[in-house]
């Protein structure tokens, strides 16, 4: 790995320092960030691919589920120093240099957040880990996915769905690389890791496969199909490793004694020859991580600098939109209220008017414009009474009815001169029937000024909402106490017409006369 460090590491460490310290601020709560994500079904070898990459083994061992939250390790290669490992939830963040240490803490950390008996959470823990054997990477690793709940344990049913939901919600962000990690001793086309992968990442561009637990292979069985990507073909490839058996675990073999292990192994493989020498060993998984996530990183920093420029400019503007800041005294609390209920009303008469205002097109966006504002009125108005406008109210009238109301009030008059209560009796009912399009257009006005009013105090008052919603419920009343109002005028108008039928108008004259 020493012979690495002028190439890889100092290319990768600034881009990778770049992506922690933005999420060190907490940016990836609002734009995803690029990293790598470890998947694969429990007991797949993923902590132990993990270990090997760290060059030390220091995550939790054990029976069932051992990683039980998502674990993010940011390693950093510093030349000549130790490796040492800090907890981001130590106030101190003392660093630890005993890896056994900081496998009791990694448990201790888990057992007071997920319980002791084996539940598992989506809270991650953040681990800092710096020495001379480390490489440039940030990655993370997740709770094995799991098919059946421990008995006796914290485990519900639905365990499979929640680790399946868990690792599913990390790898569908387009930039992160999936490190799926199959063991070879399984059929690769039932892989749970490769089928996540593929469901997020179909032409397998940023996931690269980990062949593990090929010492557990059937004897004569060929890995060379896997590993070359024949039946499963992926962008980035797949390197086969082998991992520390659990009999390297429990004599404690150290990592670097292990992976020289792993090179005679391989070594000694039969199919050894058939597969390019970049696809086995660990050092060459850790040397791809290092490039692919250089170039992810590389790729990705213009779209995030303009995501982060879009965000923040969202943000000032948000700012600029909350106005001055609240003054400390009561008598000036009451001059901006007072302010705010001015413009409030200002901006409800322009919008009514039709009187372009700058603020009005930041408040409120065009469609809801178009849907609250005077014109919208308008329109209302000039549909008023189309319909009785355009149809003469006499074709309605058959001759049948005309007999009948001019023999209904004929009375004692002389035959050939009807009355003019005829004329009542017939035309009364038309001007009736302007009663429910008057109350249609009544309606639809008051929902357009109440959505305007809905509008502007939501935009106006946000900072305030109990204010807010105090000054919509009073304004709300006020409009439909004015509707109220409206409602018996224009039923007054109505009657008034039908008390008595004006028949001076000149074109009814010059029609009829």
């Amino acid at each position: 790995m020493e012979d690495q460090a002028p190439g890889i590491f100092h290319s990768v460490r600034p881009f990778i320092s770049v992506i922690d310290r933005l999420r060190d601020v907490g940016l990836n709560q609002y734009i995803n960030l690029p990293r790598i994500v470890v998947v694969g079904t429990q007991s797949a070898g993923k902590s132990s691919v993990l270990e090997g990459i760290v060059g030390y083994g220091l995550l939790p061992r054990g029976e069932g589920v051992v990683t039980r939250r998502p674990i993010e390790l940011r390693l950093s290669h510093v030349k000549d120093k130790p490796i040492s490992v800090v907890f981001d939830q130590d106030t101190d963040h003392k660093p630890y240099f005993d890896m056994d240490a900081v496998r009791e803490k990694i448990q201790q950390y888990t057992d007071d957040t997920a319980g002791r008996n084996k539940g598992i959470i989506s809270s991650p823990l953040l681990l800092s880990i710096s020495g001379n054997d480390c490489p440039d990477l940030t990655l993370v690793d997740l709770p094995g996915i799991t098919r059946v709940p421990l008995k006796g344990s914290d485990q519900t049913d639905d365990i499979e769905a929640l680790t399946r939901t868990m690792s599913y919600n990390y790898v569908k962000d387009p930039r992160t690389v999936i490190l799926a990690v199959i063991p070879a001793n399984q059929d690769i086309s039932t892989s749970d890791a490769l089928q996540l992968a593929r469901k997020v990442d179909p032409q397998g561009e940023r996931t690269i496969g980990v062949i593990t637990k090929l010492d557990l292979m059937d004897e004569g069985t060929s890995p060379v199909r896997v590993i070359l990507g024949l039946d499963i073909p992926l962008r980035l490839g797949y390197i086969a490793v082998k991992n520390r058996s659990q009999k390297d675990i429990n004599e404690n073999r150290a990592i670097k004694e292990v992976l020289a292990d792993e090179a005679a192994y391989f070594r000694s493989r039969k199919w050894i020859n058939e597969v390019p020498n970049e696809s086995v060993g660990m050092h060459n998984l850790t040397d791809k991580l290092s490039r692919v996530l250089y170039s992810h990183i590389k790729g990705f920093l213009p779209s995030l600098k303009s995501e982060i420029t879009g965000a923040m400019k969202e943000a000032s503007d948000a700012l600029d939109a909350l106005g001055v800041s609240i003054p400390p005294n009561a008598a000036g609390k009451t001059q901006l209220i007072w302010n705010m209920l001015n413009e409030f009303s200002e901006l409800f008469n322009r919008a009514i008017s039709g009187n372009y205002d700058l603020r009005l097109a930041q408040y409120l966006d065009e469609n809801v414009y178009r849907l609250c504002s005077g014109a919208k009125i308008r329109s209302h108005f000039n549909h008023l009474l189309e319909e009785e406008v355009t149809h003469n109210a006499m074709e309605r009238i058959t001759d049948d009815e005309m007999e009948h109301a001019i023999a209904l009030h004929q009375g004692d008059t002389l035959p050939g001169f009807p009355s003019a209560d005829t004329f009542n009796y017939l035309l009364s009912p038309a001007i009736g029937r302007l009663r429910r399009p008057i109350e249609e257009c009544l309606e639809r006005v008051a929902e357009t000024l109440e959505l305007l009013t809905e509008k502007l105090v939501g935009s106006l008052f946000y900072r305030f909402p109990s204010l807010g919603a105090r000054i919509l419920e009073l304004s709300i009343a006020l409009l439909d106490n004015t509707k109220q109002e409206a409602r018996r005028r224009l039923q007054d108008v109505v009657d008034a017409e039908l008390g008595y039928l004006f028949t001076n108008d000149p074109e009814y004259l010059q029609a009829h006369g």
